[in-house]
Parts: structure tokens; C-alpha cells; sequence
């Protein structure tokens, strides 16, 4: 095992390695020589071949015989794995993998001498944004998860915390908006479909303010937290420098497409009402809610800074998503 956290290569696990954002961050540690233990749910990295990588099949993240037999001989943990989305979003359900999951990992990480943990939670556990407010999240602002998954977040930050404040294994948690990028699922994924298609697309009759993060930048981020010996037993706020709106993202997403947006102009409370029928309520906020973050604990302490710009990550993101349908 590498002695400190100065050598430049080290022994990585990583789990939740065949997600969206594991994938990438793979790669990107591989591409830099580090010795890969890719914890996945099934083979992801066939077209990889490198000694350097060995993938672990993973049924259960909170198995700690298994995690434990995982991470030997590793000096830093990225911690991703987690469940997002539940149709019947029951708490429960979301409690066994990011909560148990993050209990069972700290405590094998501690057991086999790791030295560090990188955590990815997520901006929700500060809350979800505001409707007619200009504020901004920060590190010290009281935490107020609305939702069973950004409650469950918090409880494996405190977990992760309280488990490891007085031992000798840092760690670092980064709260996350938004990440948009190459190969990206769910909303993200949806809404190119629906802006491919011709779908009209609300939006506000006042632009929101919204920070996310790419995926570029916010593997950058993990990674300069990773190496970075005063990135210690931190709390950061990740995003992009540049916040938008609903209406330029649709916009840019549509003109890599070469396709130019239906938007629609909607009072909040009308599409609200239109949507809480077809139980989907929460989406409206997402549309129409600003959520902006300060990134400036995590630059001033790491020196990182998310260079990749949302129009190059944004025509990444794009093309990918033509390539995956066949489209030119």
C-alpha cells in the first residue's frame, strides 16, 4: 500500500463504478496510472483492458465480509453508490443502500487502514431551491432534506462523520447539484428526448438560476479532493461557476440537436395543479425553483476549479445521447 497520500499512484476502490459518474471517474484514474478496484453491480469494463483495473462484482453494498475483502490494500475510497429513485419513495427503500451501504463502507474502509474517503451526497440535503428568493447555499447552512432521498443523504453524511471524526482516515463529502454530462440517464436523458421529438417544454415567464455541475468538472473535484492532504474531514459544495436557467438549458441542448425548442410560457401554480394530477408535482419545482450554490470553500481549500465549460460539457452530453439512438 502507498505509505502517504504524495505518491502518485495509488490503490483506489470505487463503488458504484458502472453508474453514470463511476464510469467516467474509472477511466479518468486509469487513464492516470492509479491501480483500479471497481466495485460493480455487473461487468461494465469489458472494452477496457488494462491490468491496472480489476472489477469486483458487488450484489450487496452493505455484505461486510464483502466490502471488507474489497477495499484490502487500498489507500482511497470513493464512495458513490447510491439509490436516487424509487417509485413508491418510501424511506426504506432508499435507508439500506445509502445509509446501511455508507455505515458498512466506513466501517471496512477503517478496518483495512484506508486513508481516505470521498463521499458524493447531494445539494438536496440543503433543500430543494427557492420559488421567489435569490439565495445561495453554503457549507454552514442548516441542512433541510425535503425529500426521502436527500433525508437519507444526510443520515449517511452523519453516519460517515461521526464514525470517522476521531479516527486516523480522512475523509471528505461533497454535496452535488445537478451533473450533466456524457452518457447521462434519468431527467437529463428524458428531456433530450423530449426536446428531439418536438415535445413543447414549460417554462417560467421569469428565468430561475440554477447551479449544476458537469461531469468533467465534478470528477476533477472528487479527484483534487482525493489528493489534496488539506481536504480533511470537509463538507464542500460542488458545482459549475456559471448558474442558468431552465430556458437556456433547453436552448443549448437544442442547438447541438439543430432543433429549435417549443417553449410554453406557464403560470407555476396552473402546471403545478396539471402535474400534482399525473402525481408528478416535484418535477414543476425542478423547472421553475432557482438552486444555486457558493463553490468557494472547495476552490479555496483544494485549489480545484471546474474548467470545462456548460457549453462543451452540454454538446458532450448531446452527441452521446444522438449515439445512443442512432442518430447523426
Amino acid at each position: 500500500m502507498a505509505s502517504t497520500l504524495n505518491n502518485k499512484k495509488y490503490n483506489i476502490a470505487i463503488t458504484g463504478a458502472n453508474g453514470f459518474i463511476g464510469q467516467h471517474l474509472t477511466q479518468k484514474l486509469i487513464e492516470n496510472e492509479h491501480n483500479i478496484k471497481a466495485l460493480v453491480r455487473r461487468k461494465t469494463f469489458d472494452h477496457i483492458k488494462n491490468d491496472k483495473l480489476e472489477e469486483i462484482i458487488i450484489d450487496d453494498i452493505t455484505d461486510s465480509n464483502v466490502i471488507l475483502k474489497s477495499l484490502e490494500n487500498v489507500d482511497i475510497v470513493f464512495h458513490l453508490v447510491a439509490k436516487t429513485h424509487s417509485k413508491s419513495n418510501k424511506y426504506d427503500e432508499y435507508y439500506k443502500t445509502n445509509v446501511l451501504g455508507t455505515k458498512v463502507v466506513s466501517k471496512a474502509a477503517l478496518e483495512a487502514n484506508v486513508k481516505k474517503i470521498i463521499m458524493l451526497s447531494s445539494v438536496k440535503v440543503n433543500g430543494e431551491g427557492f420559488l421567489n428568493k435569490n439565495l445561495v447555499y453554503k457549507e454552514k447552512d442548516a441542512p433541510d432534506p425535503l425529500d426521502n432521498y436527500g433525508k437519507s443523504k444526510l443520515e449517511a453524511e452523519k453516519i460517515l462523520s461521526s464514525s470517522l471524526s476521531e479516527k486516523p482516515i480522512s475523509y471528505v463529502i461533497l454535496r452535488a447539484p445537478l451533473v450533466y454530462g456524457q452518457n447521462v440517464k434519468g431527467n437529463l436523458k428524458n428531456l433530450m428526448q423530449y426536446i428531439y421529438k418536438g415535445f413543447p417544454l414549460p417554462i417560467p415567464h421569469k428565468d430561475n438560476r440554477r447551479s449544476m455541475i458537469g461531469l468533467e468538472n465534478l470528477c476533477d473535484a472528487m479527484i483534487s479532493c482525493a489528493f489534496c492532504e488539506k481536504a480533511t474531514k470537509n463538507i464542500f459544495l460542488v458545482s459549475d461557476d456559471v448558474v442558468v436557467s431552465s430556458r437556456y438549458l433547453f436552448n443549448e441542448i437544442a442547438k447541438v440537436m439543430n432543433k429549435k425548442p417549443i417553449l410554453l410560457y406557464v403560470p407555476y401554480h396552473i402546471l403545478k395543479l396539471a402535474f400534482w394530477c399525473l402525481g408528478k408535482s416535484n418535477s414543476v419545482d425542478k423547472l421553475f425553483y432557482s438552486l444555486e450554490i457558493n463553490n468557494a470553500l472547495i476552490k479555496n481549500i483544494t485549489g480545484w476549479n471546474p474548467n470545462t465549460s456548460f457549453e462543451k460539457e452540454i454538446k458532450h452530453m448531446v452527441n452521446s445521447f444522438k449515439v445512443s439512438i442512432n442518430i447523426k
